[in-house]
């Protein structure tokens, strides 16, 4: 366990949701104990200042010390008392006060009807590496309130057995409430950027309507905020999923390989592979680049790194899960699944993936053995947009714009210029249209092995879910 891992989550919510005491549950604290998070005080609408909001969670997970960071924002009374601004204020606030370049996590807690703040927050949180959770908190509550409303209350009766007595119903009752609030996020398009990614797809299997709301809905948990009952099935229906996403699947995001066996994986794949291109284009690293690239403009802010040989194909197999699990169903494909059509359907995607010539130019476009200088490097432009781009489904022509933006009225006067013409004006525009040209590369990419990763879950999980 050499390597500690650290999870930054900010909690978000209106004034009573619930906020401390999901955080004081979730690490199986009460209200009323040592180092838990004051829930009273932010019931009442006292703020909290900024040193006083994180709360450390520690596990092991993967072999890995984890200290998960809870951050307890202050609330917000409702829509007309607060503001975006203010919100986002407190965020930033936050991450400058404990050196966080962003969270990792964002929860919202509710126990009624999300606020458009909150669904702003999420919209605007959702682009970057972030993972967005909707906590409807109290679900036992709601369970009690139900009943009541139908005359079937029982409080002589402890809540595991009226909730047993009337599971069908409430079972009923929780779909519609989650329906309730998968709509309320599609109709207000919160995860634009997920969906556009999906769209991006070839298969339709992963772009359906079905499928797309399927993967929303696992946003949405029902938990009840008592330390006691916080993973209980009954009283707290999505609490064990909740806990298990946030101390193992983000975990495994961030710092492991997935795990394609789990479906629970599937929450985790699109975030894997924004962070493993923002790894690889940090401005503080680029460890893509390798030390012969970055030699060449000593004045940019770009640290030189050794030279590795790597393969990068088998090392994204690997952090998308696909090669251990590749490894698993060769070694023992009946410990997998008993169904030999859907042991058969992996093999058959497998050998696909194997075959797939946009994965199979990965190494090929992030080749640097003979960049050596400018001439080399500028060589090496042509040589992607004349040969790889192609190979990968991409073109030129159509990344002009996308590079240009940002350029003010220069791009005016390139648009109508090649990358490869526009790569020769100057030693900065070289290094800019070669970095452009990896990361548009390596995105496009990186979404096959995305949709490889989750078509196995797919085919895999198909009748468990």
């Amino acid at each position: 366990m050499n390597q500690k891992a650290v999870l930054n989550i900010a909690v978000i919510g209106r004034t009573g949701s619930g906020k401390s005491t999901f955080i004081n549950a979730f690490r199986g604290l009460g209200n009323n104990n040592v180092d838990s998070a004051v829930a009273g005080e932010r019931a009442h609408g006292i703020r909290v200042e900024i040193y006083e909001s994180k709360f450390e969670y520690n596990v092991i997970s993967d072999n890995k010390q984890v200290t998960i960071n809870f951050f307890d924002t202050n609330g917000f009374m409702d829509d007309k008392g607060s503001n975006l601004k203010e919100i986002e204020s407190e965020l930033r606030e936050l991450k400058l006060n404990y050196a966080i370049e962003e969270f990792d996590a964002i929860i919202f807690i509710c126990k009624g009807r999300l606020s458009s703040l909150e669904l702003q927050i999420a919209k605007a949180n959702e682009d970057k590496n972030v993972m967005i959770f909707f906590v409807y908190n109290q679900i036992d509550i709601f369970c009690s309130n139900a009943l009541k409303d139908i005359g079937k209350l029982n409080l002589e009766k402890s809540p595991i057995a009226f909730i047993k007595e009337n599971r069908h119903y409430l079972e009923q009752k929780m779909i519609f409430l989650s329906t309730e609030i998968l709509e309320l996020i599609q109709s207000e398009n919160v995860f634009k950027s997920l969906m556009a990614n999906i769209q991006q797809f070839k298969s339709n299997d992963l772009k359906n309507e079905n499928y797309k709301s399927s993967l929303i809905e696992k946003s949405i948990y029902l938990i009840t905020s008592n330390q006691n009952y916080f993973e209980h099935d009954l009283l707290s229906k999505n609490g064990k999923r909740l806990k298990k996403e946030i101390t193992e699947h983000l975990v495994r995001a961030k710092y492991n390989n997935i795990n394609l066996l789990d479906p629970f994986s599937k929450r985790t794949i699109y975030l894997k592979k924004k962070i493993i291109l923002d790894n690889l284009f940090d401005g503080k690293h680029w460890s893509v680049l390798g030390a012969a690239v970055t030699s060449i403009l000593p004045l940019c802010d770009l640290m030189s790194t050794h030279f590795l040989e790597k393969d990068f194909k088998e090392e994204f197999l690997d952090n998308f899960g696909i090669k251990e699990f590749k490894q698993k169903l060769s070694a023992s494909p009946f410990l997998i699944s008993n169904d030999i059509q859907k042991i058969q359907k992996l093999k058959n995607l497998l050998k696909k993936i194997e075959k797939d010539e946009v994965i199979n130019n990965l190494d090929d476009l992030l080749d640097r053995r003979n960049i050596v200088d400018v001439d080399n490097l500028r060589q090496r432009i042509a040589y992607i947009v004349d040969n790889i781009l192609p190979k990968i489904g991409l073109s030129s022509s159509s990344l002009i714009k996308e590079f240009l933006r940002g350029y003010g009225t220069l791009a005016a006067t390139l648009i109508s210029k090649s990358l490869i013409a526009i790569s020769l004006i100057s030693i900065p525009f070289t290094m800019a249209i070669y970095v452009f040209l990896l990361r548009q590369g390596i995105e496009k990419i990186l979404l096959k092995y995305e949709e490889y990763a989750l078509l196995i879950i797919e085919i895999l999980h198909d009748s468990q879910e």
